[in-house]
């Protein structure tokens, strides 16, 4: 597996950046069901979202971005920021640790967790929550405490500095060791 070009990386960056900007922006409440493992860009998408829900089980979610010798990019941590704070997301952020969900959620990571069974029913229940509240009310209050992360997000600056972090040599070397290490299974 190559790194492949750069403009088709920097291509993938955009497309990711504008989802998530995309979710932090979106004219309704936007909420994330975590069914299971969310590392990674799981974890990235579910922290941009209003709420998170996610279920008891043996699962764990978090940035491990650093492990494979990724940066987190400064707009994903301002997001993980805006969850747990910053102190939280730094030791997060630079450790690269993947929480099991009760430690999640605790640290406000997740929002709730839920049986398994039970997790659409409960999103749905937060859904309708939320559409009963006077919208104007609502969204105002939910925009104006997210403002400073949508400000924050710019898709095409943020693709070119994770463009140029995913060519470095420590990252490529990371993920050339976590293709070995995935072969080996």
């Amino acid at each position: 597996m190559g790194p492949g070009s750069s403009s088709s990386i920097e291509k993938f960056w955009q497309g990711f950046f504008h989802l998530t900007r995309a979710l932090v922006t979106s004219p309704v409440p936007v909420i994330a069901a975590v069914s299971g493992h969310a590392p990674a860009g799981g974890a990235v998408l579910a922290i941009h979202c209003d709420l998170r829900i996610g279920v008891h089980g043996n699962y764990k979610i978090g940035l491990n971005e650093v492990s494979v010798g990724l940066p987190v990019p400064d707009c994903i941590m301002l997001a993980l920021e805006h969850l747990v704070g910053a102190r939280v997301a730094q030791r997060l952020g630079m450790t690269a640790e993947l929480l099991p969900v009760e430690e999640a959620w605790s640290c406000g990571l997740l929002d709730e967790l839920v049986e398994p069974a039970s997790l659409m029913l409960r999103a749905r229940e937060w859904a309708r929550r939320l559409a009963s509240l006077p919208p104007v009310a609502m969204n105002r209050t939910r925009m104006l405490a997210r403002a400073r992360l949508a400000d924050a997000l710019r898709p095409e600056a943020d693709a070119l500095v994770a463009t140029d972090l995913w060519f470095s040599e420590e990252t490529q070397a990371g993920m050339r060791a976590l293709v070995e290490r995935l072969s080996k299974r």
